[in-house]
């Protein structure tokens, strides 16, 4: 692990300090291509209410947390692993108008879904982003490490899965800014089946690197119909609300 890997993971540790040291980045002028879009759409706006499904920690390689930190936003920040989410909840305690949720969410599932990690004794020697690649599909793993990964080295987890609606109809959702989904592949799900048009985000941010062509493409038309406008920055996806 480098030590600017070291560095950071340790100040992960101390989600206060990460996240002046993170301010203080920006203020020196470390403004990468996502930020921006999200800083100019964040601009003016007063109350911003967000979901973000596939939070992890809520803090690695997250590209909304100085956002919800810095400003305020209120939302749900939602994460199905009990190891990460006991994370989540430590660094979002401070947050208050932050409410961890610990579920699955999805279509087609069940109440109840395996999901695939890397055991954490295998992860703790692998790259920092090895525990953020977990996914319903065991291959999804696999491919990450295809010469050092083995079936033995990942283990099956049984979390609770609610649909979006549910989701929203359990915690009272009413209105719902911006939606964030990094859920390793399974955005399709997601952006398929929900009933996007009554919830309304004015801005959803997917991950979209792990989509198949013909996923993508379905997914950039529901989009496209409903009325938004698709630009790719890297791995994501920004979706924007062509009322705005």
């Amino acid at each position: 692990m480098s030590l600017r890997a070291r560095v950071v993971n340790g100040l992960r540790k101390h989600p206060r300090l990460y996240d002046a040291v993170v301010g203080f980045s920006r203020a020196l002028g470390k403004r990468d291509p996502l930020y921006q879009h999200l800083a100019r759409w964040a601009r003016g706006r007063g109350e911003v209410h967000f979901l973000q499904v596939g939070a992890n920690d809520g803090m690695a390689n997250d590209p909304i947390r100085e956002f919800v930190v810095s400003r305020g936003w209120h939302g749900l920040v939602v994460e199905p692993l009990p190891h990460l989410f006991a994370r989540l909840v430590r660094n979002y305690a401070h947050c208050h108008r932050v409410t961890p949720v610990q579920c699955a969410v999805g279509y087609g599932l069940g109440e109840r879904a395996t999901i695939y990690r890397i055991r954490s004794d295998r992860s703790a020697a692998m790259p920092a982003w090895a525990d953020q690649i977990a996914s319903f599909d065991r291959d999804h793993l696999l491919k990450h490490f295809p010469e050092s990964l083995t079936a033995s080295d990942i283990e099956e987890v049984t979390v609770p899965v609610l649909t979006l609606e549910a989701l929203v109809q359990a915690h009272k959702i009413e209105r719902c800014d911006l939606l964030h989904l990094d859920v390793e592949g399974f955005e399709a799900n997601l952006l398929l089946h929900a009933d996007l048009a009554t919830l309304r985000p004015r801005l959803i941010l997917y991950e979209s690197a792990h989509l198949s062509a013909e996923d993508a493409m379905a997914v950039a038309a529901r989009l496209t119909n409903l009325g938004y406008r698709i630009e790719t920055i890297g791995c994501d996806a920004l979706a924007l609300l062509m009322e705005e």
